[in-house]
C-alpha cells in the first residue's frame, strides 16, 4: 500500500462482515503469524483481519480470493435451478465474472441502505406529523385564550360601564337630596 490514506480507503470500500472467512482463509495461507484471536472469533476481529490481509495482499488479490471462495456455495445452493445443456443434460457453463460475488454482496448493501433510508423517512414523516398535530392544538389553544381574553375584555368594560352608571346615579341622589 502506498500510504496509510490509500490504505484507509481501500479498507472502507471492502470492508463488508459477511466476507470475514474469506479474507481470514486467505490470511492463514499468506501469513503463518497468523493471530490465534483472528481464527477463534473471526467476526469480532474482522476489521483487524482486512487491515492486515491489506498489508500482505493487494485489493484485486483479496476481491479474486472472495469470488472464488464464495463461489462453490453459490453453485451449491444453484444446483438444482440451473438451467441444463440440452445434449447432455448438464448444467451450462456461464462466463465467470470477476467479483460476482462482490457485486451480489453490493446489490445486498444497497438494498439494505435503501431500505434503512426508507424507514427513516417514514419515520420522520410520521414525526413531522405529530409535530403538525401539536401546533394545530397549540393554536387551538391560542385561540381559546385569545376568546377568553377577549371575553374577560368586554366582562371588564360592563362592569366599568356599570360602576360609572351607578357613581352618576349616586351623584344624582346627592344633588336631589
Amino acid at each position: 500500500m502506498p500510504s496509510y490514506k490509500e490504505k484507509k480507503r481501500v479498507f472502507l470500500e471492502l470492508k463488508n462482515e459477511k466476507c470475514v472467512e474469506a479474507d481470514l482463509d486467505l490470511l492463514k495461507t499468506r501469513y503463518a503469524l497468523c493471530p490465534r484471536a483472528y481464527i477463534i472469533n473471526p467476526r469480532r476481529h474482522a476489521d483487524a483481519i482486512l487491515f492486515t490481509l491489506l498489508d500482505i495482499v493487494p485489493k484485486e488479490e483479496i476481491i479474486h480470493h472472495r469470488a472464488d471462495f464464495y463461489r462453490p456455495i453459490v453453485a451449491a445452493n444453484d444446483s438444482d435451478n440451473e438451467p441444463k445443456d440440452d445434449l447432455n443434460n448438464e448444467p451450462k457453463t456461464e462466463p465467470e465474472n470477476e467479483g460476482n460475488a462482490e457485486k451480489v454482496e453490493t446489490v445486498e448493501t444497497h438494498k439494505e441502505r435503501a431500505d434503512k433510508a426508507e424507514k427513516r423517512a417514514e419515520e420522520a414523516e410520521k414525526r413531522a406529523q405529530e409535530a403538525e398535530e401539536r401546533a394545530d392544538e397549540e393554536s387551538e389553544r391560542a385561540n381559546e385564550e385569545e376568546e377568553r381574553a377577549d371575553d374577560a375584555e368586554q366582562a371588564r368594560d360592563e362592569a366599568e360601564e356599570r360602576a360609572n352608571a351607578a357613581e352618576e346615579a349616586l351623584e344624582q341622589e346627592k344633588k336631589k337630596d
